[in-house]
């Protein structure tokens, strides 16, 4: 059994525009309660990133949660992640995609991060997370 809650958004900006974007998590929900059965361990993905000017960039993340790091950097070659780098422009953009957890899981590791940053063109900066358990 997996279960989710969110964790964090921040923000900073720069220039004249100080409004950080948005991200709206549909999917997975805060507390939804994903039941992946092993052969088969799907996450569906659905975020919607917007802006009052103009987005620039998003990061999604997912990995290994319960080794104390800090998160410094999404982009990363560790054993158990897997992460996406997506250039978005407009006030509106979104991503879905169905995950399928095999390669990320592993052995005796039961709590994941999903981690969600967006960025706008003046800079500012909003990140969210999802805490995943495995029992």
């Amino acid at each position: 059994m997996i279960s989710i809650a969110s964790l964090a958004t921040l923000s900073c900006s720069e220039n004249g525009d100080t409004t950080k974007p948005q991200i709206e998590v549909l999917k997975p929900a805060e507390m939804e309660y994903v039941l992946p059965d092993a052969a088969n361990p799907l996450l569906d993905l659905s975020i919607i990133f917007t802006d009052n000017e103009t987005l620039k960039q998003a990061e999604i993340e997912f990995h290994q949660a319960d080794d104390g790091h800090v998160h410094k950097s999404l982009l990363t070659d560790e054993a158990g992640a897997w992460d996406t780098l997506l250039d978005i422009s407009g006030k509106q953009a979104s991503f879905a995609k169905t995950l399928d957890l095999t390669p990320y899981l592993i052995e005796g590791i039961n709590e994941y991060h999903l981690f969600i940053r967006c960025t706008d063109e003046a800079g500012n900066l909003t990140e969210t997370s999802r805490l995943i358990e495995r029992e």
